[in-house]
């Protein structure tokens, strides 16, 4: 009841403001009953009293004639007023924002990382996908789109990273992708997209490690993209770096 009266206060003083004019219109209402009441034979043979009440109707306080219409006008003005302004402050409808996205990295783990197999030095790095909005992300991709300088065999990007479409929630942890790994006895490295065809087709997707290259990373879902750009290259202890160069497109 308090918030219903906070709310529509302009409307309540409306109402009030209109009551001597409400007044006035009753007391007319009821002269008039009276004047058609003593044309009634039944009436006027069993209330004696029609006059005293009229006259005691007629003693009532009257306010002055030319009141009620600026009093009215002004009434009707403030209920009108509140209803528009209910109408303008009504919320709209919630409309769920998408989940936006981050792509994250800096340098160190967990995006560049080394580890020793069969006393060879491999190095990864790696990109991080964060959720940071307020609803989940269906269909998710994490596509290389594109390299420059461009490899010689064309038609390789925009490829898609390994581990296909995944779901991303808003508080789902920092989802890790492998970008590119390199062996220390190896002079060259290979991002980490799947080639189908014959298994010699996956030579294709290795780089020179002396050739220092730039890629444009893209995130792909249902609800939201974005793209980031960065360079890559094997460092003088031969090992894979990442440098973020900003976000593209």
């Amino acid at each position: 009841m308090r918030l219903w009266i906070k709310k529509h206060w302009l409307a309540i003083i409306g109402v009030a403001g209109s009551l001597p004019s409400l007044w006035s219109a009753i007391r007319w209402a009821l002269q008039k009953l009276l004047e058609t009441a003593e044309h009634v034979e039944f009436l006027a043979n069993r209330w004696r009293n029609f006059p005293e009440m009229r006259q005691m109707i007629e003693n009532l306080p009257a306010l002055p004639p030319w009141i009620g219409a600026p009093i009215l006008i002004v009434g009707l003005f403030l209920i009108g007023y509140d209803m528009r302004r209910a109408k303008a402050t009504v919320a709209p409808v919630a409309i769920q924002k998408a989940g936006s996205i981050e792509i994250c990295f800096r340098p160190g783990a967990p995006y560049e990382i080394s580890d020793i197999i069969n006393g060879r030095v491999r190095s990864i790095v790696r990109i991080g996908i964060r959720n940071s909005g307020c609803d989940h992300l269906s269909n998710c991709r994490v596509y290389i789109e594109s390299v420059s300088p461009p490899p010689i065999h064309a038609g390789l990007f925009p490829a898609l990273l390994d581990g296909g479409s995944f779901v991303l929630r808003h508080d789902d942890p920092e989802k890790l992708i492998d970008v590119a790994a390199h062996w220390d006895h190896v002079k060259k490295y290979r991002f980490s997209t799947p080639i189908g065809g014959f298994i010699s087709a996956e030579s294709l997707n290795y780089m020179n490690e002396t050739e220092q290259r730039s890629f444009v990373i893209k995130f792909v879902a249902t609800e939201c993209q974005k793209s980031a750009m960065f360079k890559i290259l094997v460092d003088e202890t031969k090992k894979l770096r990442l440098q973020y160069i900003g976000d593209a497109g």
